[in-house]
């Protein structure tokens, strides 16, 4: 994208917005993910502005929450959370039961998908929350394809497992 090409912000900033807000309320607080959100625009518009955005390697989307990963990377660190297979300290249960007032089983699955290892964790957020494929989340994370699968596959048989020990319903078989 060339410098003097305009975009319609308010636009991106509506749709781009709260998607990076869900991602982020996985996680944090509310007033962490409003926090992390607003940081994510901010260096948005930045890059883009500075020409750091090219369109031939994805879409403005996927640059964003590109950022929007390294934005959550850096506050797990900061706030000493940086042990990425045991950062499930963050128990989202009543934040989320709060901010989105969803059913029990909403709530549920978004802890099972918090107690998943990070890259677990990041795949199945851009899957779920983004409506991403394999292929754009193989290149968004710099993955191989067949790794992404895996992690999909083992994260898919953790929830499971999670929701049946922890929530106490049965699912029946995967």
């Amino acid at each position: 994208m060339e410098m003097g090409t305009s975009l319609n912000w308010d636009g991106i900033v509506e749709t781009l917005g709260p998607k990076l807000y869900r991602y982020f309320c996985a996680r944090f607080e509310d007033v962490v993910s409003d926090d992390l959100t607003q940081e994510t625009l901010v260096r948005l518009v930045s890059k883009v502005n500075s020409g750091e955005f090219d369109h031939s390697k994805g879409t403005l989307e996927m640059f964003a929450f590109g950022i929007a990963r390294f934005v959550r990377l850096e506050e797990l660190k900061r706030n000493h959370h940086s042990d990425y297979e045991d950062s499930n300290n963050i128990d989202p249960q009543g934040l989320l039961e709060e901010s989105l007032e969803k059913s029990n089983e909403i709530v549920l699955l978004r802890r099972g998908i918090s107690s998943l290892s990070e890259p677990e964790q990041e795949i199945i957020l851009l899957m779920v929350d983004q409506d991403w494929g394999h292929q754009q989340i193989s290149q968004h994370m710099n993955m191989p394809i067949g790794t992404v699968k895996s992690h999909v596959h083992r994260a898919k048989k953790n929830i499971f497992n999670f929701l049946n020990t922890k929530g106490g319903v049965s699912y029946g078989r995967l």
